[in-house]
């Protein structure tokens, strides 16, 4: 499961959220300006949810460089519970 953020009010629901304490570095913007905006204060968040693997990927080098933390992924890779064989 994900961290514990409050999501920016604007994120598409889905998948992964953006903190609405973002720190308006714009990092994520400038990685994938197509899934990442910006709101009327400045802060990100997630426009669209990504749909390609491209996208995913540069998501998570957001995810991961993201300087407070304040991008979440939701099912992180290995949290999907696997099916249970009957």
């Amino acid at each position: 499961m994900g961290k514990d953020i409050t999501p920016n009010k604007k994120t598409t629901p889905g998948r992964y959220a953006t903190s609405s304490e973002c720190a308006r570095c714009e990092l994520c913007l400038n990685l994938l300006p197509g899934v990442f905006a910006i709101d009327e204060e400045g802060r990100s968040f997630v426009q669209h949810q990504p749909l390609t693997n491209e996208e995913h990927e540069k998501l998570h080098e957001a995810l991961e460089n993201c300087p407070i933390s304040g991008i979440v992924d939701y099912c992180p890779l290995g949290s999907v519970p696997k099916k249970e064989e009957t």
